[in-house]
């Protein structure tokens, strides 16, 4: 659960950003976005075998090749 504690001068929409930035970290959206409707399970295994294919590309393409030199 996340907490953020508001001062009385504080600005509401940096409090907001902070709020907003905590709860992405926490993969609070993805999982509210998720549960909003029904989900059957062949959309779930296609859902997540897509997402693991994302993964696997952004870790093959993603980084430079290591060239070690001697």
């Amino acid at each position: 659960m996340s907490k953020i504690v508001v001062g009385c001068s504080s600005n509401t929409d940096a409090t907001l950003k902070i709020l907003q930035k905590r709860l992405r970290q926490e993969l609070r959206f993805s999982k509210m976005r998720e549960r909003r409707h029904y989900e059957s399970p062949s959309e779930k295994s296609r859902r997540r075998s897509a997402e693991a294919s994302k993964r696997r590309r952004k870790t093959r393409f993603g980084r430079a090749p290591v060239i070690s030199a001697i």
